[in-house]
């Protein structure tokens, strides 16, 4: 069975974001093993979440670089959060969205703060446009994916789905059906 790439990389943020809160390098190191995976299976070479959007490659060769491009963007941002782990201050310079695979490893970011947002009682409004902005992102992504035919996209859209209604679930759970 193929890895689901969609689902792999929201699951890897997840530990990852945890794995910060907690400053917790045993568990980072979990995260670290399965997205060492992905690049020893060259999983994300399969995988139209990281080709950039909107890019026509002249041939093959452009589709594999633009896809190992994608995944070095993320390799990059993994390893800032390793030294966020360590409890290295480690800002967050820019959101730079070139694929489906990088806004997938920051929409899970957004969506963590989000959640802890809530739960500590964070101003709403705000709390709101945090929410929007993923929202949108998860609507965007499922949308690009409806041309896709091949069998690995048409599960990765289905994982975007199975995604976006575990996040519109947390929202009403944490704000009890509260209209945005």
């Amino acid at each position: 069975m193929k890895t689901n790439l969609i689902i792999e990389i929201w699951e890897i943020k997840t530990i990852i974001n945890e794995a910060i809160e907690k400053q917790d390098s045993q568990l980072f190191d979990i995260a670290r093993k399965r997205f060492e995976k992905l690049y020893e299976t060259k999983a994300y070479i399969n995988s139209v979440a990281t080709s950039t959007i909107d890019y026509e490659p002249e041939n093959v060769e452009y589709m594999m670089m633009d896809r190992e491009q994608n995944f070095a963007v993320i390799a990059f941002e993994f390893h800032k959060d390793s030294k966020r782990v360590l409890g290295e201050d480690v800002p967050i310079e820019q959101f730079q969205f070139s694929s489906m695979f990088e806004l997938m490893w920051w929409n899970c970011w957004m969506f963590n703060n989000f959640v802890k947002n809530a739960e500590e009682n964070f101003d709403i409004r705000q709390n709101m446009m945090i929410f929007n902005s993923i929202d949108h992102n998860m609507r965007e992504m499922i949308n690009h994916y409806e041309n896709f035919e091949d069998i690995n996209s048409k599960q990765e859209r289905e994982s975007l789905i199975k995604i976006h209604n575990m996040i519109k679930s947390k929202y009403n759970e944490l704000y009890n059906n509260i209209k945005k």
